[in-house]
């Protein structure tokens, strides 16, 4: 034990070996406390090994520290155990899909404010609105792009650092108003003191929080509070030990020193068991000014406000300020002639401090609400002000609302020609370029998804809208963005669609959207840098919706029970003394009456629900199944073509697939001629290039179909490993009567006889157009002048 002196600065100090891991703090000669800080952990949900080791190795790069989970189940339990700063969700996996797992984690209170951003293939505006209904705060399309993903991360990061702050400075802020409150309505200080343990053992999320005075060399308990019942009460008195242990420390705490106690299992001091289990400790001395104020500001030291924790742990700078703050006004309440000015100019700072913490809100509800990198109105802005429009005109008397909906063409393309800088630099100017046509204050335009753009334009009819759409559409193309590699143009252009309606309870904004959306589907059908407008009342894409989803329905049904059947029809060769026998692969689909259902009825819809790998999947498996179990074993004069989707051709797994079954089934690779359309190869040239090498080693040869639709530069033949070229038909049915369409085949025959490519003439239909496609001296011919697709069971035998 130690002499205490209340008068002079210059005591004997008794030696003493410091506590382990004990720090001080004190004004500006105090030594400066650092702490750790990372970039904040992220769990990735995804079902697919390979998606989650590239995105762990993207996260754990930027320095993210990087959870994953393969199953919504697991995602679950590992975001309630760990609380991480943001969750990557995929929405398509086995067991409970993301949006389930969203829904789950929004509905519990222990990870509802962990902001989750969506990872789908899915762009459907439906599955982007059902996302952002669960409570999601962005989606992220796949394929994954990196600097994508790490923006949208740092942005949605930054935004949760920002409000947990606000949050956090919100609850200091008013614990200290609580306190003040409580000392200018009250001079009972048990109540005071009482009221300040309860409240700060709240912020602090501490053990044990104590209020202590100092009498006599002893330590009185004033208040305290525990965190729960397993946590032991101090007693009323107990040994200066508990918080003061050598001369040096007592100066210490008169100077204002604050003296920390962190992550340490050894005896601190030896009051009784109950402390000796103590890891981290905080001790804040409480100082008063004497009534009689000395030269040297002596200020004697009152007692402390100690907080305790059972567990490792640091203390923050933000907790030392705040409780700083709080003896303040621990003081100012003892110091009762000092009470009315103190609390006047604590008033004083809280409202300047409230004025800026709102301040401060209204800049991160700005920043939430717009696009981060247009600087236009985000989706989730645009949602919500629709809805209020439509209320509001609804409300009022009913009244047009027209929707614009575009979409950059072939941006994927300008991306990877130019790369991503230059792409958002691209979005940048069309954004600017779609607002300066917007005139009236009331038209929202707002960033909807990646390159998509939407506008709303209420107290608008049809025809107005239709007219702002081309001005958009001539706006972005006279900003002259070369886009070297387009299917459209040498320029950017964009696709527009347009709907109307008018604001009454038969309809719904969300049908508007979706109209809108139909409308740019079409616009985009009919060749890009154009405007479409929905026709009919938008009501009707409601059934629309309930047709898609019946036939996905049946679609999925079929691939299971096996309800679609494989047709050929025969390619023929124009050569005399060629005898082989080709084959184009077909796919069919028998109804509930037995009727024969064409694939265009269904494929559309397949396609936009990333449905054709496994359709695709199907024909391949069944017809390697149909030959290797046919009676035929000689294969040398037969050759079958198998259409490809786009979305097989970019799937890794896909081909590794094909590749394994074309080896494990023992049949020529020659056989097999797979067809890719023009689109779907210059769309994406490095990984259609890749896909047919792999499988031209093999043995297999590949043919473009649909050549000539569409087309705007043959630069991309020179570098495609084709060997056939398939002649659009529109092209061949025309070509006795229309010269431009012979002088197209002509040439195109000419070119690929060129580059040492085999061409085939589509939809001959009868003996004129056979003649001249022997004349211009096309290689083969497929038509129902031909032969007409049948089973192929019934062709083989």
């Amino acid at each position: 034990m130690f002499n205490i002196s209340y008068e002079s600065e210059h005591e004997n100090k008794i030696p003493i070996q410091p506590h382990s891991k004990i720090r001080g703090q004190g004004n500006s000669d105090s030594p400066n406390i650092f702490f750790c800080k990372s970039k904040g952990s992220i769990l990735v949900v995804d079902d697919t090994p390979n998606n989650l080791q590239l995105l762990f190795k993207y996260l754990k790069d930027a320095g993210y520290k990087v959870l994953v989970a393969q199953d919504g189940t697991k995602a679950l339990k590992i975001a309630k155990a760990v609380n991480p700063n943001l969750i990557l969700l995929d929405i398509m996996m086995s067991g409970i899909d993301g949006f389930e797992t969203c829904r789950q984690l929004k509905t519990n209170p222990d990870t509802q404010s962990i902001p989750i951003i969506f990872m789908t293939a899915l762009t459907e505006t439906k599955t982007k609105v059902k996302g952002f209904d669960l409570g999601a705060v962005d989606y992220i399309t796949k394929p994954i792009n990196r600097d994508e993903l790490l923006a949208r991360i740092h942005t949605h990061l930054t935004v949760q650092i920002l409000y947990q702050r606000l949050v956090k400075v919100a609850q200091q802020k008013q614990l200290l108003f609580e306190i003040s409150d409580c000392i200018r309505q009250s001079l009972e200080l048990n109540l005071i003191f009482q009221t300040a343990t309860e409240e700060i053992l709240k912020v602090l999320k501490c053990d044990r929080l104590v209020l202590t005075s100092l009498s006599n060399e002893n330590i009185f308990i004033e208040a305290q509070s525990v965190s729960n019942d397993e946590v032991e009460q101090l007693p009323k008195k107990i040994e200066l030990d508990y918080c003061c242990s050598s001369q040096e420390e007592y100066q210490d705490y008169r100077q204002g020193k604050v003296r920390l106690i962190e992550n340490t299992n050894k005896n601190i001091n030896n009051v009784d068991s109950d402390i000796q289990v103590i890891q981290a400790k905080l001790i804040v001395p409480i100082l008063l000014k004497e009534n009689t104020a000395k030269a040297n500001k002596f200020y004697p030291l009152w007692g402390w406000l100690i907080a305790d924790q059972y567990c490792p742990r640091q203390w923050q700078s933000e907790e030392i300020e705040l409780c700083r703050n709080i003896t303040a006004q621990l003081a100012i309440a003892i110091e009762q002639g000092l009470l009315y000015q103190q609390v006047k100019q604590s008033n004083e700072q809280l409202q300047k401090s409230n004025k800026q913490l709102k301040l401060t809100n209204q800049r991160l509800q700005q920043l939430a609400l717009l696009d981060p990198l247009t600087q236009i109105f985000n989706r989730r802005y645009f949602d919500r002000q629709l809805n209020l429009e439509w209320r509001r005109l609804k409300r009022n008397e009913p009244s047009s609302l027209s929707l614009i909906m575009c979409d950059v063409d072939c941006f994927k393309i300008y991306n990877d020609t130019y790369g991503h800088q230059q792409g958002d630099k691209c979005l940048k100017q069309i954004a600017n370029a779609l607002a300066n046509v917007i005139k009236r204050p009331a038209d929202i335009l707002a960033r909807y998804g990646g390159e998509e753009f939407i506008i709303a334009l209420p107290h608008t009819p049809q025809t107005g809208a239709i007219k702002l759409a081309e001005s958009m559409r001539v706006a972005v193309k006279n900003l002259n963005i070369p886009h070297a590699n387009s299917t459209v143009d040498s320029v950017v252009t964009i696709s527009l669609g347009v709907a109307h309606a008018i604001s009454d309870s038969k309809n719904h904004p969300a049908l508007l959207v979706e109209a809108a959306d139909q409308a740019l589907y079409l616009a985009k059908s009919r060749g890009r840098d154009c405007l479409a407008v929905y026709p009919g009342d938008i009501s009707q894409s409601k059934q629309s919706q309930a047709n898609e989803i019946e036939w996905i329905n049946r679609i999925q049904e079929a691939l299971a029970k096996n309800l679609f059947s494989l047709y050929a029809q025969p390619i023929t060769s124009l050569e005399p003394n060629d005898d082989q026998q080709r084959f184009e692969i077909l796919l069919r689909l028998t109804d509930e009456d037995d009727r024969v259902i064409p694939p265009n009825v269904f494929l559309d819809i397949a396609t936009r629900n990333s449905l054709m790998p496994d359709i695709d999947t199907w024909v391949v498996d069944n017809l390697l199944k149909t030959l290797a179990e046919s009676n035929s074993k000689n294969w040398q004069n037969h050759h079958f073509s198998i259409n490809l989707s786009g979305a097989s051709l970019n799937s890794k797994s896909f081909l590794d697939s094909l590749s394994q079954k074309l080896t494990d089934y023992h049949l020529p690779s020659r056989l097999f001629c797979f067809e890719i359309t023009e689109t779907v190869a210059i769309s994406n040239l490095a990984k259609v290039s890749n896909f047919i090498n792999s499988l031209k080693t093999l043995g297999c040869s590949f043919a473009l179909d649909d050549f000539g639709k569409g087309m705007s530069s043959l630069s991309y033949l020179k570098n495609l490993p084709i060997d056939y070229l398939k002649i659009d038909g529109s092209f061949i049915t025309e070509l006795n009567h229309d010269k431009a369409s012979k002088v197209m085949v002509e040439a195109i025959n000419h070119i690929a006889e060129g580059i040492g490519l085999k061409t085939v003439a589509e939809f001959v239909e009868n003996q004129a157009i056979l003649d001249t496609v022997r004349d211009l001296k096309v290689d083969y011919a497929q038509g129902y002048h031909l032969g007409r697709p049948e089973k192929l069971a019934n062709i083989l035998g």
